[in-house]
């Protein structure tokens, strides 16, 4: 694949397809109501399944933004060996292609976004056929390495690990993988080299997330009360829909599979068939979880006045909630920094810059550059709160900070300009996985801390501190490049790292 590494740099950067190029939203007062809700959950989730597309896009919205979960979906490959509705794109530009659409679709539910080194190499009809390509060890070594980082309560498959001959056997295979890797992950003796940067984790229970569609058939029955429900149906007032039609919205992200979905609402019913760990006795998919501060030691404090502000939130004064929620920031500060601390952290440290209106950017003056070159960044940002703030520094890439201290006063924005030289160790904008040759089931990447990986990091990560209720809060971007579009408005696009010299081929 490096021979493809020029060509891949100017498709992919003409096509914005490997880097996120999103500038910071700011939330309606609804959505920071329902973060503060689940400031005060503690409970993960993880759902498995081998494509882009094959995940349920209404189980994981219901998930992150009705039960307040922390939320992840692992899915085995990127879908390289799919079909393109919306252009000529193949193999391994189109995987990129559906990288990009399940981050949109994770951008609309809530979810997190975790791959492994498997390539999808088209369709396969046995998982005994899919695991001579794939390399099961290295598969089965990704999954054990997500389930230790994001440490779910939960993992729910997409498919049956009975069913193989019967589906493409990727699906089949996504499910066994489950299975062992559920196993595998709370053992030290499995892949104890990754134990240098993570713990092992025991997951408590392993579920099927099934239908009546996989019953059809003749011989096939389906029993709703064989199994464990869950209604994601629901509305929710804060966000001013229902758990199905932000799905249908997410699962409308997969267009080059033409997923377009119309908006369901009312009730719906997400069945799960028990398949290893503790069972559930009383139809509750975290039954015997603790989802709450409890799992914290010293966490009883910080509950109770994350319950007191979701109690007093003014839906029309949000900013007066900054002061407590500082607070509860101090607090957990004072706290043993364990995985749930430094998580809750940084969501009520984007709770506070939400509140106060707190919107920033950095911007480039060009869409690419080279090794050695220098760059001029315009950094923009606004407090639109009478709540005294100060940007304190900016630090881009590696660099060292620029202190600032410049007061943002309220609805006024601020804006500074810093030059910066692109140093010789950048690495070019290129997706990881296709940095090295593979094999036809397997992507190249030998760093553990890449795995798992959605896509690269920013190519010019750009920190800002602000200061704000007596604490400091660090918050990143990418830089990006921004036009005006007399069609469209106002566009982005990431920086990109380029090669010293480049090549557009026409055929």
């Amino acid at each position: 694949m490096k021979k493809l590494s020029l060509l891949l740099f100017s498709i992919l950067t003409s096509n914005l397809l490997f880097a996120q190029a999103e500038p910071m939203k700011n939330w309606h007062v609804g959505e920071i109501k329902n973060a503060i809700k689940k400031s005060q959950v503690l409970g993960t989730v993880l759902y498995m399944a081998a494509h882009p597309d094959d995940e349920n896009t209404r189980f994981i919205t219901y998930a992150a933004k009705g039960m307040g979960l922390k939320t992840g979906y692992l899915s085995l490959t990127r879908g390289d060996g799919g079909q393109n509705l919306i252009g000529k794109d193949v193999r391994e530009l189109l995987g990129i292609t559906r990288t990009q659409e399940l981050l949109a679709a994770r951008r609309t539910d809530g979810g997190q976004q975790f791959f492994s080194r498997a390539n999808d190499f088209g369709y396969s009809k046995h998982p005994d056929e899919t695991l001579t390509i794939w390399d099961k060890e290295q598969v089965l070594s990704d999954a054990v390495w997500v389930i230790r980082k994001f440490q779910p309560d939960v993992i729910v498959t997409r498919f049956s690990p009975d069913r193989a001959g019967r589906t493409h056997g990727h699906h089949t295979t996504s499910a066994l993988i489950a299975q062992e890797a559920f196993v595998a992950a709370a053992d030290p003796k499995r892949f104890p080299e990754q134990l240098k940067q993570v713990a092992v984790w025991q997951v408590k229970r392993l579920v099927w997330n099934t239908s009546s569609w996989f019953f059809r058939g003749k011989d096939s029955k389906f029993n709703p009360d064989d199994y464990m429900q869950l209604n994601i149906g629901e509305y929710n007032p804060l966000l001013g829909e229902s758990y199905n039609e932000i799905a249908s919205k997410s699962r409308s992200m997969h267009k080059s599979q033409g997923f377009g979905s119309s908006r369901q609402r009312g009730e719906t019913i997400e069945y799960f068939q028990h398949l290893l760990g503790d069972e559930s006795t009383n139809n509750q998919l975290f039954q015997n979880v603790d989802l709450t501060w409890k799992r914290v030691k010293g966490g009883d404090k910080i509950g109770n006045k994350l319950a007191k502000i979701e109690q007093n939130f003014q839906l029309d004064n949000p900013q007066k909630s900054i002061s407590a929620l500082a607070s509860v920031v101090k607090d957990l500060r004072k706290l043993s920094q364990t995985n749930w601390v430094k998580t809750k952290t940084a969501e009520i440290e984007q709770i506070i810059l939400q509140c106060a209106g707190v919107w920033w950017e950095a911007n480039t003056d060009a869409y690419y550059i080279t090794k050695g070159d220098s760059l001029q960044l315009d950094i923009s940002a606004i407090n639109r709160t009478e709540i005294p703030m100060v940007l304190k520094s900016i630090q881009i890439g590696n660099g060292n900070k620029v202190q600032l201290d410049s007061t943002l006063q309220n609805n006024k924005l601020n804006k500074t300009k810093i030059a910066y030289v692109i140093p010789q160790t950048a690495k070019i904008s290129q997706p990881y996985w296709l940095e090295k040759e593979g094999t036809k089931g397997m992507f190249a990447v030998n760093d553990n801390l890449q795995i798992g990986k959605p896509e690269n990091d920013f190519s010019l990560p750009v920190m800002a501190t602000f200061q704000v209720a007596g604490i400091e809060i660090e918050a990143t971007t990418a830089s990006l490049y921004k036009w005006t579009s007399p069609v469209d408005g106002e566009q982005y696009r990431p920086l990109v790292i380029a090669p010293k010299i480049t090549a557009n081929l026409d055929q």
